[in-house]
Order: C-alpha cells, then sequence, then structure tokens
C-alpha cells in the first residue's frame, strides 16, 4: 500500500558525529560539509543543540553555528533553542 508519509531522513555524519562526542570530526564535516549542520532530527535537534548538550570545544560550536546559523533558533521537542540549552548548563 502506498503510504502519504514522507521516508525519515538518515542523519548526516556530522549529527553522527556530534551524537558521539567525536568532536574533531564535526569541526572537520563543519568546514567540508557545511550544509549537514541543517540537519533536523525528528525531535528538533540540530547538530548545534548535540554540540551545545554535549560540551564541544567553542571552535566545534562556531564553525558549527556559522555552517548554519538559523539553528540558533531552532526548537527542540522541548521548546528549547541552543542559546537556551547553553543558558540552562551550569557554569
Amino acid at each position: 500500500p502506498f503510504s502519504s508519509a514522507p521516508i525519515p531522513r538518515s542523519p548526516p555524519p556530522m549529527f553522527d558525529y556530534a551524537v558521539r562526542r567525536s568532536f574533531p570530526q564535526v569541526l572537520e564535516r563543519a568546514q567540508s560539509h557545511p550544509k549537514e549542520a541543517s540537519y533536523l532530527h525528528p525531535r528538533g535537534w540540530t547538530t548545534l543543540h548535540c554540540c551545545v548538550e554535549y560540551d564541544a570545544p567553542m571552535e566545534v560550536i562556531k564553525a558549527v553555528h556559522q555552517a548554519y546559523p538559523e539553528a540558533l533558533f531552532k526548537v527542540d521537542y522541548r521548546g528549547q533553542t541552543p542559546l537556551d540549552l547553553a543558558l540552562s548548563k551550569e557554569c
């Protein structure tokens, strides 16, 4: 039977690296494949969300933000932007 549901897009390598906290690879992909930063996980997370949540080095966060500045305004399933996540972390 035909289904009108979209076929789920599998995460690009940059997102997978961020989830696994492989930040040197995230940085490399942000520079070599910047379009991967625009991936939106079904729960609303972007690579930038992952990098902030998992305490990526600032250099990585800046590179991912530069690759996809719009990620700053993407809201996840909890209603949080990457900036919200950053502000909720203890210093």
